[in-house]
């Protein structure tokens, strides 16, 4: 009888030890799984270290964040990830998905998705309907930027989609005071200012030379109302190659890109086409000293059906 007690006391434990929330140290480990799988030990998808329920799946991915350390990789397992709260990071950090339809994380259009003081790398998953509105940037400063993913360091993105996001001032989907962006998509994203889909800027606090570049990638349909329809870059340089930009729109002047410091001589082989901008540079609105640099970048570069209240500057306008 004794032995009975203690082996179904025993047997409790352990469904105890595999249903209940894990606390996680795996300490020396610079990998952490979140995932819709049940946890026992972790260490894998099929084993999450974090098991989420899609609902407030946020706070198994801050669960992640919290137990890692800097320069970790948080891997976000196959399945769609439901958030109600912005993640908060404030080391290095990458996150890696099961590629743009294998890994999912919507907004739900009430929140924005990931805000980080320090340096983020994203890759292979797609974040959508996120919304920052009313919600202060990733240094607390007055600005609400970035509607999906708002960094104060770097944000690296690698085949990474931006589907739908929404900020009520700068940055439709991403803010960061220097983007590294690779083979990924930014489509139907919306800032109620400034660059639709992308802005990199100086927030307060952070003191480097950004260097910020875009390739590979596809910007449609982004919209800002004022400047910037895809990208508003107020730092620099920025480099753009072998990018398409499709159908983005801006109030007022740079109907995909607005340009402070744009690195002209490896801006190279993108494609402009039918953006708009309501007052200057259908495509391109830039800053430049030298009169060549509209030549130089209609050579090395492809532009059609773009338009701009000024017929001249349909395609590029560069102020001096």
């Amino acid at each position: 009888m004794i032995n009975r007690v203690i082996a179904i006391l025993s047997g409790a434990a352990l469904l105890g030890a595999v249903f209940a929330t894990p606390n996680v140290t795996r300490a020396g480990s610079p990998t952490w799984y979140v995932g819709p799988n049940t946890h026992v030990s972790g260490g894998s998808c099929d084993d999450p270290d974090f098991s989420t329920n899609e609902s407030n799946d946020n706070e198994e991915v801050q669960d992640a964040v919290d137990a890692a350390t800097a320069g970790d990789t948080i891997i976000l397992c196959e399945g769609e990830y439901l958030f109600t709260d912005q993640v908060s990071i404030e080391i290095d950090l990458t996150f890696i998905g099961a590629g743009e339809e294998g890994t999912v994380i919507d907004g739900q259009d009430t929140t924005r998705l990931f805000n980080s003081t320090a340096n983020l790398t994203l890759e292979s998953m797609t974040l959508q309907d996120a919304n920052s509105t009313g919600m202060n940037d990733c240094s607390d400063a007055n600005w609400r930027d970035g509607g999906a993913v708002c960094v104060s360091g770097t944000a690296s993105l690698r085949s990474t989609q931006f589907l739908n996001n929404y900020s009520d001032e700068y940055g439709g989907a991403v803010a960061a005071g220097e983007v590294r962006i690779t083979s990924s998509v930014f489509t139907g994203n919306e800032a109620l200012l400034y660059g639709g889909a992308v802005v990199t800027e100086d927030f307060p606090g952070e003191a480097f030379d950004a260097a910020s570049f875009i390739e590979a990638s596809v910007f449609s349909g982004n919209i800002a109302p004022r400047e910037g329809g895809a990208v508003w870059s107020n730092n620099g340089p920025l480099t753009i190659s072998r990018s398409q930009f499709i159908g983005n729109e801006a109030g007022r002047n740079g109907g995909a890109v607005w340009a402070l410091d744009l690195n002209v001589a490896q801006s190279r082989r993108n494609l402009f086409r039918a953006n708009v901008a309501g007052d200057l540079g259908g495509a391109l609105y830039m800053y430049s000293n030298r009169r060549s640099d509209a030549a130089r970048l209609k050579r090395a570069n492809r532009f059609y059906r773009n338009q701009s209240a000024k017929r001249s500057a349909s395609d590029i306008f560069v102020y001096r």
